[in-house]
């Protein structure tokens, strides 16, 4: 078996789960009519003092909503947004959570789940609320690469909220999460070229491609053809490093990049065998660790397809 595989379903590996939350708004002053909601972390979290979609670890509590012990897409999706409320005061429920909820009992009951992501359930059951799993469109799958620490099995998803709701004031934990900013793709990305922001290059990946995407109303057309499949099935990849060749460094004045599937240099995780040919690309070009990102694609969409969940 390929190594690439076996580290691809290697036992350290957590489940995870994160949410791209689209807020729709007016278009003026900006040119998109959404902005999407980011997540500062602290210095000593695992993605210290990056800008991530709010999400995290799967509890073992989120596997108890239904009968059993397994982990399911529910599970994963309650993680979503049980991890979502912690981070940011945002309950995603049905009924909509702030027409049961005064904010001192979603703060009190914000940080019972901190203590004991059990509550979580018991919170929704005492409310009668039902979390909008249903709301939640899988948008990307990714695997931390194996050069990192922890790593994770992470599901991201996508949900808009309710046009007609103003957004309900939200605030960081003061925990793991300490600012909550609001951005345009394009706003999110500039200020990670200025260097006031700080994105790992899967979130990067997700921002990037929503950028040409102006309309909420079509956001679900993001990532088509890169990190979904053309009918919109997430594909699950473990970015792959490379260090690029002499006339690559000339070209972009990079020296390294994060290849995905259809790459030439793209391993697939499940057979062990190459995903593209001499010349394909679908990569990430990096300059050091807090450096410049260039994006490369010249593959097919349709040729994605088979690497999807």
């Amino acid at each position: 078996m390929s190594s690439i595989v076996e580290r691809a379903n290697a036992e350290e590996i957590h489940h995870a789960a994160t949410i791209i939350v689209i807020a729709p708004t007016t278009k003026e002053p900006s040119e998109y009519n959404y902005k999407v909601l980011m997540v500062k972390q602290s210095p000593v979290s695992l993605f210290g003092n990056a800008h991530v979609f709010p999400g995290g670890e799967l509890s073992e509590n989120d596997k108890k909503w239904k009968s059993g012990d397994a982990y399911d897409e529910f599970s994963s999706k309650i993680c979503a947004i049980r991890e979502t409320f912690q981070e940011s005061g945002l309950l995603l429920t049905i009924p909509p959570a702030h027409t049961v909820l005064s904010d001192d009992l979603k703060n009190y009951w914000r940080k019972c789940v901190h203590r004991d992501t059990s509550k979580f359930k018991t919170m929704c059951d005492t409310f009668r609320l039902k979390p909008a799993v249903d709301n939640l469109i899988p948008f990307a799958s990714i695997i931390t690469p194996f050069s990192f620490p922890r790593r994770h099995k992470v599901q991201v998803y996508l949900t808009i909220l309710d046009p007609s709701v103003p957004i309900i004031d939200t605030k960081a934990d003061g925990n793991r999460a300490i600012k909550l900013d609001w951005f345009t793709p394009r706003q999110a990305m500039t200020r990670w070229d200025e260097r006031t922001i700080f994105v790992h290059t899967p979130q990067w990946y997700c921002l990037n491609s929503m950028v040409p995407i102006t309309d909420y109303e079509s956001i679900i057309q993001a990532g088509i053809g890169g990190l979904r499949t053309p009918d919109g099935q997430p594909i699950l990849a473990m970015p792959q490093f490379g260090n690029v060749g002499s006339e690559t460094t000339e070209k972009f004045s990079y020296q390294s990049f994060w290849s995905y599937p259809g790459d030439e240099k793209y391993i697939d995780i499940r057979t062990g065998k190459a995903t593209g040919s001499v010349g394909d690309r679908h990569r990430i070009y990096i300059r050091g660790w807090n450096g410049n990102y260039t994006f490369e694609k010249n593959i097919d969409p349709l040729r994605i397809k088979r690497f999807k969940l």
